[in-house]
């Protein structure tokens, strides 16, 4: 069989010339990467163990300590003494995100790095002295992981019909709608190595949540920010003069981070003793739902967690769950009880 003469018969290979990226680029893409939490609780967490520093008149600071015994030594001390700014000892849950945060710094800045401070090799007195420090707290009653407290039903239901969520002017809190929105592209609202696509959740089609957004939208300003939350006119005379609810400009993120703690206290709420934040909802959603009946499944798809284990820690605290195995215990304890009476009565 002939060869066709039109067919190219060059099996030439063309080579891209590649080059070194610039500062530019490769700084680009680490903002990218940076989780904006994290890096505040990094930062804070330094700030913290670097005013201990210089207190005891540590020399330079932790980055540049060049011997990894004397970085232990400076470590240990701090945790063995470090304070809330009420005078009391820390929970577990913020001395682990304190030498978490210690140790994304070190790997990255430090001179002997790289370097595991929760590894009982390297760090063997300093691992002691974390444990040591923990069991010493759990006597405590703080050595429970907790993140935000969840509302109760009633909770629930008492913002919802709070009059400071009417949707007649837009001094009402949450953007005077009531409703939160927020379609975030990951869990941190960032698309990364976990997933390059964002979840969307639909608003159920209820006449009063839909008529509620459509209001918001209606007096939402053309040319206004394309965030979602925009800064409302408090004064009655402002809005009327300007003949529109909302400014053009969106909420700050220091009062965007407030905003259910905020509003549970001005309905009536007591938050005192309580972590309650926006991610509150997210774990009162997760546990009305799980007390309704949903599957783990059903709830993930509305959550948007990505695991089983990831879901566990939004369920009911132990103290709830042992609440209910005791009380169920009982009813069935009584039930025995009564029919245990019941068939010696009929013998």
């Amino acid at each position: 069989m002939k060869r066709c003469k039109n067919r190219p018969t060059n099996n030439k290979k063309f080579y891209k010339k590649y080059t070194l990226p610039d500062q530019e680029e490769i700084d680009r893409l680490l903002k990218k990467s940076t989780v904006l939490n994290t890096k505040r609780a990094t930062t804070t967490w330094l700030n913290k163990f670097e005013n201990f520093r210089n207190s005891v008149k540590y020399i330079g600071k932790c980055t540049e300590v060049a011997d990894i015994h004397e970085l232990e030594v400076q470590i240990q001390n701090f945790i063995i003494v470090m304070k809330t700014n009420n005078g009391e000892d820390y929970k577990a849950t913020s001395i682990n995100a304190c030498i978490d945060a210690l140790n994304r710094h070190l790997n990255q800045y430090s001179v002997i790095r790289p370097l595991d401070l929760k590894d009982r090799r390297m760090f063997p007195d300093l691992w002691q002295i974390l444990d040591g420090k923990l069991k010493d707290i759990a006597k405590q009653g703080k050595a429970e992981v907790c993140g935000s407290d969840s509302l109760s039903l009633d909770e629930v239901k008492l913002i919802f019909n709070s009059p400071i969520l009417n949707i007649e002017s837009p001094t009402a809190k949450v953007d005077g709608s009531g409703i939160e929105v927020c379609i975030p592209r990951s869990k941190t609202n960032q698309r990364g190595m976990e997933g390059g696509t964002g979840d969307i959740l639909k608003i159920p089609n209820h006449p009063q949540i839909i008529s509620v957004y459509e209001k918001y939208f209606a007096n939402r300003p053309v040319n206004a920010s394309p965030h979602f939350y925009l800064q409302e006119y408090t004064d009655e005379n402002d809005f009327i003069y300007f003949n529109r609810w909302y400014k053009t400009s969106n909420i700050g993120e220091k009062r965007m981070r407030n905003f259910l703690h905020e509003l549970a206290k001005e309905c009536g709420i007591d938050v005192i003793g309580r972590k309650i934040t926006n991610h509150s909802v997210r774990k009162t959603l997760v546990e009305l739902l799980k007390d309704l009946g949903f599957s783990d499944i059903e709830v993930m798809s509305v959550s948007r967690h990505r695991s089983l284990n990831g879901l566990k820690s939004y369920e009911r605290s132990k103290s709830k769950m042992q609440d209910l195995c005791l009380n169920g215990l009982s009813q069935a304890l009584n039930l025995k009880n009564n029919e245990s009476e019941t068939s010696m009565k009929l013998i």
